[in-house]
């Protein structure tokens, strides 16, 4: 089977954004393993789309890309997809090798961006829980699904006040989603 490494953000909101890059491979066949940190790892873990999760938790010293070296170094990929930057990618045994360089001044949006690694289109987010084989209580989820076919998910957090969003403009966003029809 082809296997497909994704290193992706220690950041909720920025692991979401290159999601659609699991399902990407996840459609073309491959067995993917992510890499994440512990607070979008704790979301990640019920998606359809990965095989495998790696929680990542940063250390003093950069130890942490030593100890995800370990865990992976014994695979042979097929691609190894570094959105982090990290020199991890570089001592893997790899078919292709993918770096992503955020471009600060960069016109594109960060998911086309991320996108423009494997695809001429835009990969958009996409999540696809599977919160019926990985919740133990399955009760609440019969009642969830029974009343509702989607979720929409927001996280009105942000790493640092330059990112922050007011919290009126969540409301406003919840508001006019809730009142949209699913196409």
């Amino acid at each position: 089977m082809k296997k497909v490494l994704i290193i992706s953000s220690n950041r909720l909101g920025d692991s979401i954004l290159s999601s659609g890059l699991n399902k990407f491979f996840k459609d073309k066949g491959f067995q993917v393993t992510f890499v994440c940190g512990p607070l979008p790892f704790n979301l990640f873990k019920f998606c359809r789309n990965i095989e495998k999760i790696i929680s990542l938790k940063k250390n003093k010293f950069s130890i942490h890309w030593l100890y995800l070296w370990s865990r992976v170094i014994l695979n042979f990929w097929d691609y190894v997809i570094d959105l982090r930057g990290s020199a991890v990618g570089f001592f893997l045994f790899t078919k292709k090798r993918l770096i992503y360089k955020n471009l600060v001044n960069s016109e594109l949006h960060k998911t086309k961006s991320i996108s423009s690694l494997v695809s001429k289109k835009n990969l958009p987010p996409n999540i696809n829980l599977d919160l019926k084989k990985k919740i133990k209580n399955v009760e609440i989820i019969k009642l969830l699904t029974k009343k509702y076919k989607s979720y929409i998910l927001v996280a009105p957090c942000a790493n640092w006040i330059g990112k922050t969003w007011p919290i009126e403009r969540f409301a406003k966003l919840i508001l006019k989603l809730k009142g949209e029809k699913k196409i």
